[in-house]
């Protein structure tokens, strides 16, 4: 009796170890950020409508600099901070007070409406945005200009 016991313990354990690791790999895939373009396009529209106001890719405005930010924090909590950035400062989070604290004590507007695929939309065009290029007449011959990245390690 013992020994069946045993036998569907570890049965149990089994079965839920491999669960965890299914739902492991769903939940950790959906916050893959996305790069189609219908995805980016999406983003870019979201982007006009809720963060340029305070926000530029290049420089800092009301907010820090974006780009890069994808390479700087890990989605998972890019998604928390876009989502309710007062809720996770509130809470505490290391990252977000620092934030703040080098935002002059702003904290950025929450976002409860966009749902998680939005947010991962807005990723995907702060992923895939790139510097300007101008091609410029010297007269002589043209010239390409590109516009210089800047310290946006804030965010």
């Amino acid at each position: 009796m013992n020994k069946k016991r045993r036998i569907k313990s570890i049965g149990r354990g089994f079965y839920a170890v491999l669960l965890a690791l299914f739902l492991g790999v769903f939940s950790s895939h959906a916050q893959e950020i996305p790069s189609d373009e219908a995805t980016i396009k999406a983003g870019e529209s979201l982007f006009k409508a809720n963060c340029k106001a305070c926000h530029a890719m290049d420089k800092k405005l009301v907010g820090p600099a974006l780009q890069g930010v994808h390479e700087r924090r890990e989605t998972a909590w890019l998604l928390k901070w876009i989502n309710n950035a007062p809720a996770l400062f509130e809470s505490g989070d290391e990252i977000a007070v620092q934030l703040v604290e080098e935002n002059g004590g702003n904290v950025m507007s929450a976002f409860p409406t966009l749902k998680e695929d939005q947010i991962l939309s807005l990723l995907a065009y702060v992923k895939a945005w790139e510097p300007v290029t101008v091609a410029v007449s010297t007269g002589g011959g043209d010239a390409t200009v590109q516009a210089q990245p800047v310290d946006n390690s804030m965010l």
